[in-house]
């Protein structure tokens, strides 16, 4: 069953000039994931369907 990422704020949106930047990370073993990852090291399902 596919879960979704746990997504941590790495900056703050200065002055809505720049999109803010996230880390993901899986929500089984806490991996810092990549986008194009559909599937963790530790075999967990990544649902991106949010993040599109």
């Amino acid at each position: 069953m596919k879960e979704k990422p746990i997504a941590e704020l790495v900056t703050r949106n200065n002055y809505k000039r720049f999109d803010p930047l996230y880390k993901c990370y899986c929500p089984k073993c806490n991996k810092v994931l990549k986008r194009n990852e559909e599937r963790c090291t530790c075999g967990q399902d990544i649902d991106w369907s949010e993040w599109q």
